[in-house]
């Protein structure tokens, strides 16, 4: 085979693989879309927290260690007051060790303004009584 040959059909190849993937984007939600950057370039361009929490429960999932590693760090970066109910949910649902210790670092430091949520009867217990825990100490 000549090599006009070959980048023929390379180009050719190419545009098919362009086509299926404009195809996917229609289809796959967009927490998907990171999980296949990430699966295929090994790394995100840009991670988004809505798009950490999506990539989180699928690295939990299909137990893809670094990927889950890589969404925690995103959203230890970006916690506040505002979502650390959420975040302490997530973080149990699927077994987030470094984003459950982030939250309890986090909730000691703020605890007058944790004490302050409405919402604080709905953390879950297994972080309470981690929060409880290290304010002992």
């Amino acid at each position: 085979m000549k090599i006009t040959e070959i980048r023929a059909l390379l180009k050719f190849q190419i545009c098919l693989l362009q086509h299926l993937l404009v195809k996917l984007v229609d289809f796959i939600p967009h927490g998907q879309l990171g999980l296949l950057e990430w699966l295929y370039c090994g790394n995100l361009s840009e991670m988004k927290d809505t798009e950490a929490v999506e990539l989180l429960r699928a690295g939990d999932k299909y137990a893809v260690r670094k990927l889950k590693e890589e969404a925690e760090k995103c959203l230890v970066k970006n916690l506040a007051i505002e979502n650390i109910l959420e975040r302490a949910k997530l973080a149990v649902e699927s077994s987030a060790k470094d984003l459950g210790d982030a939250i309890v670092k986090f909730a000691v430091k703020e605890i007058d303004e944790v004490n302050k949520r409405e919402e604080l009867n709905e953390f879950p217990s297994e972080i309470l009584e981690r929060i409880i825990k290290a304010k002992k100490s």
